[in-house]
C-alpha cells in the first residue's frame, strides 16, 4: 500500500491538491496565463520529483490538463450576480412549489445562463 498523504506538502504553496483513493487532482489558478503556465510546470516538476523519490512513476498517458478560462470578465461577474439572485429565488420557492414548477424555475434562471 502506498500512502500519498505527504504529496500535498510538496505542492501546497503553488496549487490546491485534492486526493481521493488512488486519484489526485491538482487545481492551479492564476489570472495571468504566463504565471499560470509557470506554476503548472513547477507543480508538475514537484510531483515528478516526489514520485521519483518514492520509487513511483507519474503516468503521463493518464495525466490530463484541463484549462478553464473566462473570456469576458465583466460578463462573468454579471453571471455570478444573476445566478446568486436565482439561487435566492429557488430557495424561497423550494418550500412552496411542486417539482414541476421548480424544474421550470431551474430552466428559466439557471439553465439559460449556464448553457
Amino acid at each position: 500500500m502506498v500512502y500519498i498523504n505527504d504529496l500535498p506538502l510538496h505542492i501546497d504553496s503553488l496549487a490546491e491538491p485534492v486526493l481521493y483513493a488512488d486519484d489526485t487532482v491538482v487545481i492551479i489558478s492564476n489570472e495571468n496565463f504566463i504565471d499560470f503556465t509557470t506554476s503548472a510546470n513547477q507543480v508538475l516538476a514537484s510531483m515528478t520529483e516526489w514520485f521519483s523519490a518514492n520509487k513511483l512513476v507519474l503516468n503521463m498517458e493518464k495525466t490530463n490538463i484541463m484549462k478553464f478560462v473566462t473570456i469576458n470578465q465583466p460578463y462573468c461577474a454579471l453571471t455570478v450576480s444573476y445566478l446568486s439572485v436565482a439561487c435566492y429565488i429557488f430557495r424561497q420557492m423550494y418550500h412552496i412549489c411542486k417539482n414541476d414548477t421548480l424544474r421550470l424555475i431551474y430552466f428559466v434562471y439557471f439553465h439559460s445562463v449556464a448553457s
